[in-house]
């Protein structure tokens, strides 16, 4: 069993450690529940404190500016601890209406419970998980994101193994009615960016991803159609519906849980410095409104107008922000943080290219002249990073600016090589309908010094099957291209359906909204699971 105390600071490495160890333990476990597979444990009937798990109520204590803000938090913590249980194969948690903790003397064991209470000392991403009187088991975090990482962690160390957890148990480990059976202090910003695998991940003991997804040399493999099974899966603005998007723990989130790829957009400020931020105001994404004007920071919300270190006095909103997400504690990150995080372990496909260059190329400067000296070289030196950064895109619209075909992108692969001696693949994107996709692949395969990487026509549709035809007999032609697409939209494209047909014509690059379902379901048509 995982016992985890102490709070000083120079011990969180350990501690950490610890609760991932036991997160880890029950890997087996956790892909035998999301593979379908037979389970051997009932995980309703696993004892808590002599009490099956089944027969336990859920309270929680929410903070939060209103009544209703309280109760959607409330709600969420208690369908994501519901749909854990299910797909464990146990049933939903009856409601308590009152602190089963709080019981008189003459109910000295309360009403058997799992107790949620979010407390705001506890730090965002921080949790502990306690056991109690007879049938109870409190857990206490600093946010709602916190309370499912608590249950999660417990899930996986106390519920899929079968042994649960009851007194005499707890005495044998030492531990004593109050005492923390987990207890979890969240790592500094700058330790999981040069080490991904220490960030706190929000979708705990929802899925564990087979060894092989974190596999940087299969995702190269896959790439250059040496793996022809796996499919590279990218996230648009990284994981938002767990952070905030565009956020380094969003992206981070990606590759914990076997994504390959992130779909980033960067701006620049008024120092020069490369940020990621999809808006070129800070208004819908950051705590702006609140801080604008005050302490010396600027009024405007317009990025270019702000420096790099007055973007560190904001904070990022929860998912796609707007006026009523919570504000978190993320900061907007920088390009070459993203880069650090991702050196040997996945890749970027950079947006608003209107607004930057890969490199300073004279000979195709006039292409996108509002990027003029923004150039993105100087940054993936200084985070010892090209090959994260796929040469990407094409041609996107119908104006100059918004294009960049195969040959200018071999001459951003061949300058970088020759300035820097470090090679970077593609992702361009080319059109069926406008005649770019086919001679796009040709181009590159003739002269790229690594793959040849192509989006076909941006979005997959479903319910289009010429294009589907198009693509399949493309895919034939050209068996040493990598080709892709995505289907982030809002006409139902963006399902397991869809990404099953993707894969039949032959795709092998896929970009969700849905980042975990995406990953989930590459995991099966690769049979990894």
């Amino acid at each position: 069993m995982l016992k985890q105390t102490g709070t000083d600071k120079r011990d969180n490495g350990r501690r950490n450690a610890l609760t991932l160890a036991a997160v880890f333990a029950a890997a087996a476990a956790i892909i035998c529940v999301l593979a379908g597979c037979s389970r051997k444990v009932d995980v309703s009937r696993v004892n808590i404190g002599g009490v099956p798990l089944g027969e336990l109520r859920f309270y929680t204590e929410m903070s939060g500016a209103t009544e209703a803000a309280k109760s959607k938090k409330a709600e969420a913590v208690r369908s994501h601890v519901n749909m854990l249980l299910t797909e464990a194969g146990g049933r939903e948690l009856e409601i308590a209406t009152e602190d089963p903790s709080a019981a008189s003397e003459t109910e000295p064991d309360g009403s058997p419970a799992l107790i949620f209470k979010e407390n705001a000392s506890y730090g965002y991403d921080n949790y502990s998980v306690r056991f109690g009187r007879a049938g109870q088991v409190s857990f206490e975090g600093g946010s709602e994101w916190a309370l499912k990482m608590a249950f999660g962690a417990f899930l996986e160390a106390y519920v899929l193994n079968g042994k649960g957890i009851d007194a005499e148990a707890a005495a044998a480990q030492g531990i004593r009615e109050g005492d923390p059976l987990i207890d979890y202090k969240a790592p500094d910003r700058e330790a999981y960016i040069n080490d991904p695998s220490l960030l706190p991940l929000h979708w705990l003991g929802e899925w564990t991803p087979p060894s092989v997804m974190l596999d940087y040399d299969l995702k190269v493999a896959c790439l250059e159609r040496r793996d022809k099974r796996h499919v590279f899966t990218a996230s648009h603005r990284g994981d938002w519906h767990r952070y905030p998007e565009n956020s380094i723990e969003g992206i981070i989130s990606v590759w914990a849980m076997g994504g390959d790829c992130v779909e980033i957009d960067l701006r620049f400020t008024k120092d020069k410095v490369p940020v990621v931020l999809h808006d070129t105001t800070l208004s819908r994404t950051t705590d702006f409104a609140d801080k604008a004007g005050k302490n010396g920071l600027p009024e405007s919300d317009k990025i270019g107008d702000w420096t790099l270190e007055q973007l560190r006095q904001l904070r990022l909103k929860e998912g796609l922000g707007g006026d009523d997400a919570a504000v978190t504690p993320y900061l907007i990150p920088t390009l070459e943080e993203c880069l650090i995080a991702a050196k040997g372990r996945f890749f970027y496909i950079l947006d608003k290219q209107k607004a930057w260059r890969y490199a300073e190329l004279p000979e195709i400067e006039e292409i996108q002249p509002l990027s003029k000296k923004r150039y993105l070289a100087p940054w993936m030196e200084r985070g010892d990073n090209f090959e994260s950064v796929l040469i990407a895109y094409g041609t996107i619209d119908e104006t100059e600016e918004g294009t960049l075909d195969a040959d200018e992108a071999l001459k951003i692969q061949k300058y970088i090589y020759d300035t820097y001696g470090r090679k970077m693949y593609f992702y361009l994107r080319g059109w069926t309908d406008r005649g770019t996709a086919e001679p796009y692949a040709e181009t590159l395969e003739k002269g790229s010094l690594t793959n040849s990487g192509i989006i076909v026509n941006g979005g997959f549709v479903g319910s289009d099957t010429g294009m589907q035809k198009i693509i399949k007999e493309l895919v034939k032609a050209h068996p040493k291209t990598f080709f892709g697409s995505w289907t982030i939209d809002s006409n139902g494209n963006d399902s397991k359906e869809v990404w099953d047909k993707m894969y039949e014509v032959g795709l092998r690059g896929m970009m969700s909204d849905d980042i975990l379902a995406l990953v989930k379901n590459a995991a099966e048509l690769a049979k990894y699971v």
